[in-house]
């Protein structure tokens, strides 16, 4: 018996929420922080080496070639050297993570696809919101980011700063919100049905 659902993308935009997002440290790999809000850069010469993993709700039915544009949003206040601007960048996970065994504190980072990345830079001072271009991390890696998660990591891979990272932190400010990946459909109309591609049962004839 084989049961095929469809579910129906009435609109191009699509907003997908995260599912988990994941702090680990040296002194407690396996803690797992759900639906946290903010984000803080957080490092620290003896136990501050961590990292930031999210997973999104994607909509199954959605593919590379209907993506027109993605975009990660969060929010977070930041704590590096004064508030200085840090860049970070994005990566789908090879592998979905396993608390138990997954070990985040060296240098890689742990396992993940590098020939696809979302970047961005974190603003200095404190209380902000940013959007990362995602579109060709999700354009490029959709599977691995929807199946295992993206990991986010501050990239600096040298000397003392080469364990500074991102990861995920609770707050309490009444304006925070949860991140979440918003993906915007291409509107491609093949045949000029006034139908879009993703939607149309048959894009290549016109069929109103």
């Amino acid at each position: 018996l084989e049961l095929v659902v469809n579910q129906e993308l009435a609109d191009g935009n699509f907003t997908c929420p995260a599912t988990d997002d994941v702090f680990i440290d040296e002194e407690e790999p396996a803690i797992n922080f759900n639906h946290k809000t903010r984000i803080l850069i957080s490092w620290d010469a003896e136990k501050g080496r961590a990292r930031g993993l999210w997973k999104f709700d994607i909509p199954c039915n959605i593919t590379p070639d209907i993506i027109a544009s993605a975009t990660l949003n969060f929010s977070g206040l930041i704590n590096y050297s004064g508030g200085v601007p840090g860049d970070v960048y994005c990566y789908a996970l090879n592998d979905p993570f396993d608390e138990e065994t997954a070990s985040w504190n060296g240098l890689s980072g742990g396992n993940y696809d590098t020939s696809v990345s979302a970047a961005g830079s974190l603003p200095a001072g404190s209380d902000w919101e940013l959007a990362i271009d995602a579109t060709s991390l999700l354009a490029g890696n959709l599977d691995l980011a929807r199946d295992n998660g993206i990991i986010m990591m501050f990239q600096e891979e040298s000397g003392s700063d080469k364990f500074k990272t991102i990861a995920a932190k609770e707050q309490f400010n009444t304006e925070d919100f949860a991140a979440y990946l918003e993906i915007t459909l291409s509107t491609a109309d093949s045949d000029g049905d006034g139908v879009p591609d993703y939607k149309d049962n048959c894009p290549d004839v016109a069929n109103d």
